[in-house]
């Protein structure tokens, strides 16, 4: 901790019980999670690495500026994708320091109506976040969208291909949670939820795209933390 209170940017790296959202994390930041320790990073390497933990530390005056200077095509700003935009536009100015001598506790949603509603939320942020051409995930953004037109038009003609979908989803969450030596109660979790998960996601996703939609042309800046 004491290097954290340098004037340096510090993003922890979350301990959470919900194996569900801390196993998708190790996914989606593989680099980093593979091999745990300190390391800074970049915008080149920005998708790469843990952000948007629960915490972050920064220079006031940094953070301050980001904040006047992020902007999102959502017109409700409660929206938003609050942190990747906004650390992508400091990671361009400072390196961002990541350690897992440095952590936080996160306090993971506790009932199934609070997961789902959180898995919605997240696919309308992820798009904000992730929609745009400097993001490692915007390929994913775009290839998602006729992807799924064409695999709901084939469940409905075949059901065995929706059952099959849920399956490679359950069983794929499972093996990350196998991999990663998870208790036998959490890849039960992640087999039961994850494909619960992907269908709020996904319709997240195009409630953001249709946002985006409806934003058009807007550059509406968010309004900074009360």
């Amino acid at each position: 901790m004491r290097a954290a209170l340098r004037p340096a940017v510090w993003e922890p790296r979350p301990r959470t019980p919900s194996s569900c959202s801390c196993c998708l994390a190790e996914l989606a930041w593989f680099d980093y999670f593979r091999r745990p320790r300190t390391v800074s990073f970049g915008v080149e390497d920005f998708d790469r690495y843990p952000k948007g933990t629960t915490c972050f530390l920064a220079p006031r005056g940094l953070l301050l500026d980001a904040i006047d200077a992020s902007r999102t095509r959502y017109a409700d700003a409660r929206h938003v994708n609050d942190d990747t935009p906004l650390i992508r536009w400091i990671a361009e100015r400072e390196p961002i320091h990541v350690s897992p001598e440095f952590a936080c506790d996160y306090r993971p949603r506790t009932t199934l109506r609070g997961f789902l509603r959180h898995s919605f939320h997240r696919g309308v942020v992820f798009v904000d976040g992730h929609g745009r051409r400097e993001s490692r995930f915007f390929p994913v953004v775009v290839a998602f969208y006729p992807a799924t037109v064409l695999l709901a038009l084939a469940t409905v003609r075949l059901t065995p291909i929706a059952i099959g979908a849920v399956a490679v989803v359950s069983v794929g969450a499972a093996g990350l949670g196998i991999v990663r030596q998870r208790s036998a109660r959490e890849v039960t979790a992640l087999a039961l939820l994850s494909p619960l998960y992907a269908l709020l996601h996904g319709a997240g996703m195009w409630r953001g795209l249709l946002m985006l939609a409806v934003g058009r042309g807007l550059h509406v800046r968010p309004a900074p933390p009360a």
